[in-house]
This record gives structure tokens, C-alpha cells and sequence, in this order.
């Protein structure tokens, strides 16, 4: 018996008679790699999926439907909590649900739980071995792991299935860029631009990341030659990285990593890591890395979420400033916090007076119990004020707010451990507890 128009327009919303449009033109990419709708209404579906599951319906699988449908919606809010309680329920009611079991393991992606969310999309390609999405997520998994054999083996296996899948060519774009391959990269990304319409969003930050390739490849002037003490002959450039969870993501400041072929990170008592780049901010200056590494929960950064720091409040820098001449264990400066905005009254940024040298970049600015309040970033440019201002400026230093930080983080689901400035701690102690968590970064 047909629908009723009311009814049609309530399953409509839920997802039900929804016509599919190509996946590359009506959706856009989120941390685990799987794709979701941009213009959807999130919170109509959730109300018409709600509805649908309230009235009861005739057989499981239109009910486990419905729940997928919501648990779609609720992903797509980033609501990753509800959403697994309704796809948990949707594989209840059909156990060989196969795209359940892939919105789950995509959900526990953006969670972090990356074993549990292999484990969802092996599940969804043994019912499904023709699941496209199911290998562009397990590869995207894979890729946050470090495992890059891996992830590309999945993206290819995606582009095999359908060579006309403009989704699965741009994640592995940025896997061959985040390894540094630039030529596949390239290739990869021209290949997605022909394939997205143009108009789309992703296709529009397809041609960006291609003209920033293809910028690279203009020739450039020499850079200084290395220090010796450091793992490459190879021009390099240097900075700080701070520790922000037990699966070795790493953080630090966009232009310390911007225009890098390779990175590499040591953490104390450690070996050089060869690094990949997850996501980067050049708006707010700061990127995510990822190094091949378990890090235990004392060797992770706590950033303080409260009180708010205050003007006047005792802070420290540690970093690796001048790596090759300066100490290779790591420098320790104190300081005080002289202003709560930057240059130009910008709220996202603080001002210290904490000295900050070459190197310093992406590194801890620490308050006096050894949590992160902000991440070092820049230095007044004392020669250019000393010219055009006619005064000499000392101490005039930046910082990054560590609420713009988590921001960032959360804004790709990136868990990090939380504290509250409670006690107070002398210099000495605090070098100890930044040094656990605090990275050297090569960028070459």
C-alpha cells in the first residue's frame, strides 16, 4: 500500500526515499575519511528517524534502517555518542547489516578507538566485499595509525571497485602528500578535480591543494646548510612539538612543518620517527603530526581548560631553540604573561615575556603546575621595529591560547588530556614534567 504524503515526507526526511546523488558531488570529507551530506538537515532527520522508530514499523530491518538513518544524522552532528547507540541498535535488529557495522567503525574513528573500528569495517568488506566506503575508512584508520602499507592498499583496492570514485582518490592524495610523495599526490588530486562538479566545496579544495603542490615545485633558493648533530645532510629547519595523545599525534605550529618533503620527531630517550601530517590550520598557524607510536598517559600533555589565565600569571617556555647548538635535552626559560591578546588586539594569541629563539615554535607555554596554556609561536621582529618604530622592542613574544588549541582538536576529534592549574611547582619540577611530552620536530 503506498505511502501516505505525510508519511512519504517523514521517511523522506529519515532517509528513506532520499535519491542518492553521486557521493563525490553531494558530500564532503570529516577526520575518518568517510563522506556525509553537507546540506542535509541533521535535526529534521533525527525527528523524522525518531518518529519513524516511535511508531513502530512492520519488520526489523525498515526498523534497523531507521536507526542507521538516525545514527547517520547524529554522525554527522558530531554527536558520536548517540550515534553509536543507534548503529549498535541497527546491527542488533540485522546482524548482517553491513553499512551499520561501516557508519560504527567510521564512528569509532572519530572517537579514536581505532581497534574497535578496524574491527567494524573488516566486518562491513567480510558481508560487503564490494564496500567502497568501508575500504576508504579502514584506510583512512589505518593512515591515523601510521600504517601507511596499509591505508594504501585499502584506497587502492577502493579505486579498483570504482574508478570513477572521486572520494577515494582524494584520500589517498593526502596519504602520498602527508608521506611526502608529491608527484602521486599531484596525480591523485588531478584525477579527484575531474571527477568532483565543479561548483562543489571539495572541489574547490581539490584545486587548492593542487595550485599548493604545484607552487612547491618552483625552484627555490638554497637553505643554509644543517647541523651536524642532526639525522640528515639535507638542508632541515627545526622546531617544537607537544604530545597530545597516547597514540603519538603530535602538535605543533603550521609553519614549522609548512613546505616540509620529510619530517621527523624525537621525543626524550627516543629515536628519530619518521612523521605523518594529519591536518593542518594555516589560519590559527597550527598542524597535527602523527609518529608509528604508543605514548604512555604520563608522557602526554595536559592542556588546562580552567581558570582562564590571567595577566601578570608565572609561565614557562621549553623547546628545542637553536637545536645544535643548544642543549639536545630540551631549554626551560621562565617568564610572565604581559598581555591577554596579541598584535592588533588578536584574542586568539597572548603576549609573553618569556624569551623565544629559532626553534622555539610549536612548543609548551606551561603554567607553574606543568600544563599546556598555550603553544609558543613567534617573537616581535626586533630589527624592523627598531627601523621603522624607532625603539627597540625586548620580550615582545607570542602565544598560541591553548582554547584555540583544543579547538582544533576537537574540531577533528582528537582526544587530549585535561587539567586544572592546582599547585605550584618550581622551574626545575616543570622542565621535568615538559620534558616527557615535548618533541624535537625536523622539518627537511
Amino acid at each position: 500500500m503506498p505511502c501516505s504524503p505525510a508519511a512519504q515526507t517523514t521517511a523522506r526526511r529519515c532517509g528513506y526515499l532520499r535519491p542518492r546523488l553521486p557521493r563525490q558531488a553531494s558530500r564532503a570529507t570529516r577526520p575518518t575519511g568517510k563522506l556525509v551530506p553537507t546540506r542535509e538537515n541533521h535535526d529534521a532527520s533525527i525527528v523524522a528517524c525518531t518518529n519513524i522508530i516511535d511508531a513502530g514499523i512492520d519488520t526489523s530491518n525498515n526498523l534497523a534502517l531507521a536507526y542507521y538513518k538516525r545514527g547517520e544524522a547524529y554522525g554527522g552532528k558530531g554527536d558520536f555518542g548517540r550515534a553509536l547507540a543507534d548503529f549498535n541498535k541497527a546491527i542488533e535488529l540485522n546482524p548482517d547489516y553491513a553499512e551499520a557495522y561501516g557508519e560504527r567503525g567510521a564512528a569509532y574513528g572519530a572517537k579514536g578507538d581505532y581497534g574497535q573500528a578496524i574491527a567494524d569495517l573488516d566486518k562491513a568488506i567480510q558481508l560487503k566485499p564490494d564496500y567502497v566506503d568501508a575500504y576508504v575508512g579502514r584506510g583512512d584508520v589505518y593512515k591515523f595509525k601510521g600504517d601507511f602499507g596499509r591505508a594504501l592498499a585499502d584506497f587502492n583496492t577502493a579505486i579498483q571497485l570504482k574508478p570513477d570514485d572521486a572520494n577515494a582518490y582524494y584520500v589517498r592524495a593526502l596519504l602520498y602528500r602527508s608521506n611526502n610523495d608529491m608527484a602521486k599526490a599531484l596525480d591523485d588530486f588531478r584525477a579527484a578535480a575531474r571527477l568532483i562538479p565543479e561548483g562543489d566545496k571539495l572541489h574547490g579544495e581539490t584545486l587548492a591543494r593542487i595550485a599548493e603542490i604545484e607552487a612547491r615545485q618552483v625552484p627555490s633558493t638554497p637553505s643554509p646548510a644543517p647541523s651536524p648533530s642532526l639525522p640528515s645532510a639535507a638542508p632541515i629547519f627545526t622546531g617544537t612539538g607537544i604530545v597530545v595523545s597516547g597514540q603519538g599525534q603530535v602538535l605543533t605550529n603550521n609553519h614549522v612543518i609548512d613546505g616540509c618533503q620529510k619530517i621527523e620527531i624525537r621525543r626524550t630517550d627516543d629515536v628519530f620517527r619518521p612523521a605523518l601530517l594529519l591536518y593542518a590550520d594555516k589560519t590559527n598557524d597550527l598542524a597535527l603530526l602523527k609518529i608509528d607510536a604508543q605514548v604512555a598517559d604520563k608522557d602526554v600533555a595536559a592542556i588546562r581548560t580552567s581558570p582562564p589565565v590571567r595577566a601578570g600569571e608565572e609561565i614557562a617556555v621549553y623547546g628545542f631553540p637553536l637545536a645544535g647548538a643548544l642543549s639536545s635535552t630540551g631549554n626551560i626559560v621562565g617568564g610572565n604573561v604581559s598581555a591577554l591578546a596579541g598584535l592588533g588586539d588578536d584574542i586568539r594569541l597572548m603576549q609573553v615575556t618569556a624569551p623565544i629563539q629559532p626553534g622555539n615554535s610549536g612548543g609548551p607555554l606551561l603554567d607553574q603546575s606543568g600544563n599546556v596554556v598555550g603553544i609558543v609561536q613567534s617573537k616581535l621582529d626586533e630589527m624592523k621595529e627598531m627601523q621603522g618604530a624607532g625603539v627597540f622592542p625586548q620580550n615582545v613574544n607570542f602565544a598560541i591560547k591553548a582554547s584555540v588549541a583544543t579547538s582544533f582538536l576537537e574540531a577533528h576529534s582528537v582526544g587530549y588530556q585535561s587539567a586544572s592549574g592546582s599547585i605550584k611547582l618550581d622551574l626545575p619540577a616543570i622542565a621535568d614534567i615538559a620534558r616527557r611530552f615535548t618533541a624535537l620536530i625536523v622539518c627537511q
